[in-house]
């Protein structure tokens, strides 16, 4: 969290403050792509984006998966 507050030039206790309302986290659940796909709804119904997008048609797990897997 030091790091942060160094990089963003705020109080230690602030940027403490605002990370406890996140979950950080390398899980890609089904809650995290529909937060995604609502915030590219959001967009393009507002004009801000020109084209809907399909964020699951985005998400390549495989990396992710590959990463987490155990050496062998």
């Amino acid at each position: 969290m030091e790091l942060a507050a160094a990089e963003l030039d705020l109080p230690l206790p602030v940027v403490e403050r605002v990370a406890a309302k996140y979950r950080f986290s390398s899980e890609l659940d089904l809650g995290a792509l529909e937060d995604l796909q609502a915030v590219a709804d959001f967009l393009f119904e507002r004009g801000l984006i020109a084209r809907k997008i399909d964020v699951s048609a985005m998400i390549d797990r495989s990396l992710l998966d590959e990463a987490r897997a155990p050496e062998q």
